[in-house]
Formats: C-alpha cells, sequence, structure tokens
C-alpha cells in the first residue's frame, strides 16, 4: 500500500495546471496537450486489470475468494493513508464486469454471507455517488499527504468548462474562471506534499 501512495502520489504530482485547462484530455491530441493525465489514466486502468486478472488467475474458487480479500485489505489500507486514487483502482478491479460475472459461482459470496464483499459494496457507494459527497468530506478534511481520485477533479473542471459560457453580455465570465481557478488550487494542494515512505525499487517496477 506505501509502494501505491509513493506511485500515485508522484504521478499526481507531475500533472501541471495547463493540461488541466481547456479539457486538453478529451482532446484529439490529448497525448500531447495532457501527457501526465493521460499517463495517470492510463495507469489506473492496468491497476483495475491487474487486480481482475490477478483474482481470476487463481487455480480455484476458493483461491480467488482469498485473493479478492487480499485487495480488499489492501483498498483498506489506502483509505487509511488517504491513497483515494489507488482506492479507485482496486474498488474498481474488484467490481469489474468480468470479475462480478465469475464471481456468481463462488460459494457464499454475497455482502450477507461475506464481509468483505460488503466492505466493497460500501465502499463502491461512497466513490459513486453522483457528486461524491462523502469522499469529497474526507478530502476536505485529510492531513496531507494524500492523493485525491484524479477522476473526480477531471469531471469537476469539465462541468466547469461546458456548464459555463466563456463570455456573458460579451464580458469575460470571470465567476466561471475563478471557479477553475479554485480547483486547480486544491489539486495544487495535494501535489505540495509527497509522502515519506521509503521506496522499494522492486515494486515500484514490478
Amino acid at each position: 500500500a506505501r509502494q501505491l501512495c509513493l506511485v500515485s502520489h508522484e504521478m499526481f504530482a507531475a500533472i501541471e495546471c495547463k493540461e488541466l485547462i481547456g479539457l486538453g484530455w478529451t482532446k484529439p491530441d490529448k497525448a500531447t496537450r495532457s501527457p501526465n493525465v493521460i499517463k495517470m489514466i492510463h495507469y489506473s486502468n492496468q491497476v483495475s486489470n491487474w487486480v481482475c486478472s490477478t483474482i481470476l488467475a487463481q487455480s480455484s474458487n476458493k483461491k480467488k475468494i482469498r485473493m479478492y480479500e487480499k485487495f480488499v485489505d489492501l483498498s483498506l489500507e489506502c483509505m487509511d493513508l488517504k491513497n483515494f486514487n489507488s482506492l479507485m483502482e482496486i474498488i474498481g478491479g474488484l467490481q469489474s464486469n468480468s470479475l462480478l460475472k465469475f464471481s456468481k459461482n463462488w460459494p457464499n459470496f454475497t455482502a450477507a454471507s461475506n464481509p468483505y464483499v460488503d466492505k466493497v459494496e460500501k465502499i463502491s457507494r461512497m466513490l459513486i455517488t453522483r457528486n461524491k459527497a462523502e469522499l469529497r468530506e474526507k478530502l476536505r478534511y485529510a492531513t496531507l499527504p494524500a492523493v485525491p481520485f484524479l477522476g473526480m477533479f477531471l469531471q469537476d473542471l469539465l462541468f466547469l468548462e461546458e456548464g459555463n459560457k466563456d463570455q456573458i453580455d460579451g464580458l469575460v465570465n470571470f465567476r466561471k474562471c475563478s471557479m477553475i481557478a479554485a480547483t486547480l488550487k486544491e489539486i495544487k494542494r495535494f501535489q505540495q506534499v509527497p509522502y515519506a515512505f521509503h521506496p522499494v525499487k522492486e515494486l515500484k517496477n514490478y
């Protein structure tokens, strides 16, 4: 979990404000305009896929369930360390369609019979609510270092850019500019304080 914190924060801290202005990560030339945003999105997808494939690679349903439980423990450690981006990645893997399809055949694998499944469903509800109110509350009072969920900020910027006109009555919409600036300032706040964990080269490269 600590190594995930180091990698996630390093990637998050590398994102520059210019990559986030004008929704660069949604454009055809996104790799040029928002390289670090795209890199982190790609990495997040890789982690989710790794979680899912590692569980399904186990040789028996019993071993699959045990591996699932290990990843749930890892996600809880990430939450304790305030690494919400890795938390989202792991939960994404645990709730992937591929895994849900196969887990239907696993014995006693429901929220009612397995506390780990129940934990995942509760965390998932916190992460996928429409405005992520509970997640925002945790971030608001989180002491640094912490890694927020990047997708939440990208969603906010998309809403601000597309939901507000650049000009009103021929004048610059300073309210829109101010709200975007406040979001970028919040991102910068999380970027400034890194984790002090010792990096393990073998795990980081893995």
